[in-house]
């Protein structure tokens, strides 16, 4: 983090709409992981890439890689099993697009027993990643506005995709196709997300998985008492 010669952004999750009135008693905002600006030639022209700090890599725990049978290409593969339930987990996919799919959508959902989930993903068809939070909480008393499936263009033209997720009790980042593209959003439901699937609704080739478990960031702190604070 000492570097100089490293581009380095960090931003407040929140929209101004809801922000005060978000289902929550201890905070109202949180920020995003810290991301590195990288400058890169494209097709298009020099173009900004954001992707996650390398320093982010120290709060891996256990690992898995993620097989997909033949029929989880179609269907879906429950991940839960391959780590703990803890709902901070880091997941590094890769895949191919056939050349005759148009229609084909896939991803990550994690979701709990309520019937809650928020889905992760790429759809095809549009080029577009996604985060789609339209069921993320039963009810949205807090806002009419909160529900919503975001989209973020896709603009490499290749087959081969990239996703690269953090997730925690309360947000998710998407970094695509090594960081040209980054969504951040955040999700309150009423329990805790603490189970994790692959999802898609037609065949990926050239797939490669893997999961990690991450360590919590937060750090507990307790304000001194008056006396404490006259002590010093």
């Amino acid at each position: 983090l000492h570097r100089v010669d490293r581009r380095q952004r960090q931003m407040c999750i929140r929209d101004r709409s809801y922000a005060q009135d978000v289902p929550t008693k201890e905070w109202r905002s949180a920020m995003t992981l810290p991301r590195e600006l990288v400058l890169k030639n494209t097709e298009q022209g020099l173009r900004v890439f954001s992707k996650p700090i390398n320093e982010l890599k120290k709060l891996r725990a256990n690992q898995a890689k993620i097989v997909l049978s033949e029929k989880e290409d179609f269907e879906a593969k429950e991940l839960s099993s391959l780590v703990e339930k803890t709902g901070l987990w880091e997941i590094e996919l890769e895949f191919e697009i056939p050349e005759t799919t148009t229609d084909l959508a896939c991803g990550i959902e994690i979701y709990n027993d309520e019937g809650e989930k928020v889905t992760i993903g790429f759809q095809a068809e549009s080029n577009q990643f996604f985060v789609d939070r339209k069921k993320s909480r039963n009810e949205f008393e807090f806002s009419n506005v909160f529900a919503s499936k975001d989209f973020a263009p896709r603009f490499e033209k290749g087959n081969k995709v990239k996703m690269h997720l953090f997730i925690d009790v309360a947000s998710v980042e998407l970094f695509g196709d090594d960081g040209r593209t980054s969504i951040t959003s955040n999700f309150f439901p009423t329990k805790e997300f603490t189970k994790v699937k692959w999802y898609s609704n037609g065949k990926v080739n050239s797939f490669k998985g893997i999961i990690y478990e991450l360590n919590s960031t937060c750090l507990l702190y307790t304000s001194p008492s008056p006396r404490d604070r006259q002590k010093s």
